[in-house]
């Protein structure tokens, strides 16, 4: 079984349909693309455990990327995230968030509501004015 799908530099301007029916993957590597959206079915590949989309021209991310229960490693720096909906949270079992080098200027109330297994966090590189209130607490693992 082939569980990697790298489709790095290969100029998408959007993810192939054929990626969100390779349900068994555990690690998608995006990076260096020109995707500017990432589309709800990313929800469909339950076994995740690796989402690369580093180097795109994102403007925001689906909600539902936390519907990724198996999710660890989510890098989506060097991209242009401006803003991430309302009810945007982290996956449950996140242990590395990489959103560095965007435009990011507000985090979402509920950001890290699930996110107790949280190692990493790179919010480096962003035109934050605002965090939610408190959020340490709930990231006991936070190196």
């Amino acid at each position: 079984m082939n569980w990697s799908l790298i489709l790095a530099r290969q100029n998408l301007k959007q993810v192939p349909d054929y990626v969100f029916r390779r349900t068994n993957l555990r690690d998608l590597q995006l990076t260096g693309n020109a995707l500017t959206k990432i589309p709800k079915d990313i929800a469909r590949l339950e076994q995740l455990n690796v989402l690369k989309l580093d180097e795109n021209q994102l403007d925001g991310l689906p909600t539902e990327l936390a519907l990724l229960n198996c999710l660890q490693i989510l890098d989506v720096s060097a991209n242009q995230i401006l803003d991430l909906d309302d009810q945007f949270v982290l996956p449950r079992n996140l242990l590395e968030a990489r959103f560095s080098n965007n435009k990011i200027r507000q985090l979402p109330h509920f950001f890290f509501i699930m996110s107790n297994f949280l190692q990493v966090l790179d919010l480096s590189v962003n035109e934050l004015e605002l965090l939610p209130a408190s959020p340490w607490k709930e990231l006991p693992n936070l190196q």
